[in-house]
């Protein structure tokens, strides 16, 4: 998710495309979207069909203007410089096809039906490979079916069964260490098997537990990313994604073979 181009252009065209729709409000001017946005963005219903001047004000708030590329300059060098479309990252306007991008809008405005639809649509022309969202973003559908608690019991199971382990070694010698020869020799032998298994499963069970560490880290490191409250639990943020990403896809497929 944190690595996903796709994904982070996304969340810049909703970002736009709220701004622009909102214009005239106290709402027109974010600079950001809340990931619960995405599951409802199918409940935005589009039911006006937008005039023309609708398509002139989508092709300016994705920095197109005129009957050219008004928002990029070629430099000397050869770097692209921007003039115009500040509400945008400057990334994004640099590489925008204006007549792919005209097709996208108006496809937007006269089939959506919904927003999520009209984002799909946008994306479209933009070039945002939207059609390989779910290759892309694939771990996710498995991310989504694991939850905190089946980490943390996974991760106590493995070691309460190395501490069951080195009991039963124990009780076999009185201490893995003790060479009396007041022990039966089956289990003595037993308690030799023990300590290789000990042995060998200690660096794995570090391994794992190190490996829950750096899971949990890097979960808190993205929710600072997205800008999500702590707390929030990696089964419902990944679910709500992997809806998105596939909700998405389907709603490209239909305006594309409408």
């Amino acid at each position: 998710v944190h690595s996903s181009r796709t994904f982070r252009d996304l969340l810049s065209i909703i970002v736009t495309v709220g701004n622009t729709l909102n214009a005239a409000s106290v709402r027109g001017n974010a600079v950001g979207v809340k990931l619960d946005v995405l599951s409802k963005l199918t409940d935005v219903k589009i039911t006006k069909r937008p005039s023309a001047p609708d398509v002139t004000k989508f092709m300016k708030a994705f920095g197109v203007s005129g009957n050219s590329l008004g928002t990029t300059k070629t430099k000397s060098e050869g770097e692209d410089e921007i003039e115009e479309g500040n509400d945008m990252d400057q990334d994004i306007a640099s590489t925008i096809d204006k007549e792919k991008l005209e097709q996208g809008v108006f496809l937007a405005l006269q089939h959506a039906s919904n927003l999520l639809e009209f984002v799909a649509a946008i994306a479209s022309g933009r070039e945002v490979p939207i059609w390989n969202i779910t290759n892309e973003l694939s771990i996710l559908k498995e991310c989504s079916t694991h939850t905190q608690s089946d980490l943390e019991q996974a991760v106590s199971t493995v070691k309460e069964g190395m501490e069951t382990a080195h009991k039963e070694c124990k009780c076999c010698m009185g201490h893995p260490d003790d060479n009396r020869a007041d022990h039966p020799s089956d289990d003595r032998k037993f308690a030799a098997v023990i300590k290789e298994f000990q042995a060998r499963a200690r660096p794995v069970v570090l391994e794992i537990q190190n490996k829950r560490s750096q899971c949990l880290q890097d979960f808190e490191d993205l929710t600072k990313y997205l800008g999500i409250a702590e707390g929030s639990q990696p089964e419902e943020l990944f679910g709500g994604i992997w809806n998105f990403a596939t909700s998405l896809e389907r709603a490209h497929q239909k305006l594309n073979s409408g």
